[in-house]
């Protein structure tokens, strides 16, 4: 057997051997660098690196394109209302707009990142419901979508039919939900206006759209704005209503409705007056974000209908903010900042954190619902598939080009 302490002695050897191969390695490489071992008096051969701009660049930005090309003749449709990536593949890319002529929304498509987009054939809306916007909302359609947990897409739109709309009012609210990117849609009524007797109340589109994927099953958010247009001056229905509709099992159903305005203590003074400020009733506002259990709401301010009198109308209003921890059963209301004067329409925006902790420290991130027209042009084509089926839509006449 061979002696333990041999071996290490061996081993040493072995390493002082090593070590020197290595020493003598670097000396080497020294060498060269400083001129040893060249002739006297002259330096090593040394090797300037150049640097230059690569031949090729990632493409950051692409350029516009149409988004509506699968209809040959052309149309009238409203930009994007929303647009989102899929989370699990950045290249898919959806985005909610509306035909002004047939007032029906669509899902637009894109499959490579924004370069080529398809106009999904059938659409959200029930065979009953068949149409989302009006001329009364300025082209404002206010759609709305989000991701859910497992791929769900979520699409909330307005609804109503044939003799009905913003100025007849009974329009109601839909909630349409899809597993494969839009093909197909299974759709609910959230908020249903038609056949109400007495002042017609009529939801003016969606405004925010928040899914809360924390949980065992989504909890979804529907907010929009109830206005009574033909409600007596003098009537508290003057102060519209700021809605959260609440979905518990991933927008399947609706139990519950909330008015964030019974929960707003917020006041102002506004023209020597000490006034209860409310969230705005006209198109942009609460828009909404959720998650981990809590929601917040955001909209633009306005004046109760008691102080909606002269003086009061031209003053800055804050933007509020509407936070709920218990699913959107009750709020608190506060001012988002301070009063600012903005022009036509909201400039709304929240932010919450892993935690679901609002980001009051950080800039706002402003979301315009501006309501856009993508293409100033008209046209015809074929009524879309509502769920498989086919409505009676109305062309209006005096929409086409004469």
């Amino acid at each position: 057997m061979v002696d333990t302490r041999e071996r290490a002695r061996g081993a040493m050897r072995y390493g002082k051997v090593r070590a020197l191969v290595l020493a003598t390695a670097v000396t080497g490489l020294m060498g060269a660098a400083s001129g040893i071992g060249s002739p006297a008096g002259s330096p090593g051969p040394t090797t300037q690196a150049t640097f230059t701009a690569q031949g090729v660049s990632v493409k950051r930005l692409t350029a516009a394109t149409q988004m509506t090309k699968d209809y040959p003749a052309a149309r009238a449709f409203t930009g994007p209302t929303d647009m989102l990536a899929d989370p699990g593949d950045p290249r898919i890319i959806v985005a909610a707009t509306a035909d002004l002529r047939t007032r029906i929304c669509y899902l637009l498509r894109s499959n490579d990142g924004g370069h080529i987009w398809h106009i999904m054939p059938n659409v959200p809306a029930l065979l009953a419901y068949p149409y989302c916007t009006t001329a009364d909302n300025a082209g404002a359609t206010q759609a709305a979508i989000a991701w859910g947990s497992n791929n769900t897409l979520y699409y909330a739109l307005g609804g109503y039919g044939n003799g009905e709309g913003a100025s007849n009012g009974h329009t109601s609210i839909l909630l349409a939900r899809s597993t494969d990117l839009g093909k197909t849609w299974s759709t609910v009524v959230v908020d249903n206006n038609r056949g109400k007797t007495g002042v017609a109340p009529a939801d003016s589109g969606v405004t925010g759209l928040a899914v809360d994927t924390s949980g065992p099953r989504d909890v979804v958010y529907v907010g929009f704005m109830q206005r009574y247009r033909t409600a007596p001056k003098d009537s508290p229905l003057q102060n519209g209503a700021a809605v959260v509709a609440v979905s518990t099992d991933g927008g399947a159903t609706f139990a519950r409705q909330v008015n964030i305005n019974d929960f707003s203590h917020v006041t102002q003074t506004v023209a020597g007056q000490n006034v209860p400020l409310i969230m705005q009733s006209y198109f942009g506002g609460p828009w909404m974000v959720a998650h981990n259990g809590v929601v917040e709401a955001v909209s633009g301010a306005q004046t109760t209908y008691k102080y909606n009198v002269s003086g009061t109308g031209g003053s800055a209003m804050p933007q509020l903010v509407a936070r709920s921890t218990d699913q959107g059963r009750t709020w608190s209301v506060t001012t988002l900042g301070p009063p600012v004067f903005t022009g036509t329409g909201s400039q709304t925006g929240d932010w919450l954190d892993a935690q679901g902790r609002p980001a009051r420290d950080v800039p706002r991130r402003v979301r315009r619902h501006a309501g856009n027209v993508g293409e100033l042009r008209v046209g015809e084509h074929p009524a879309p598939a509502l769920n498989g089926r086919r409505p009676n839509v109305e062309r209006p006449g005096d929409h086409r080009r004469r």
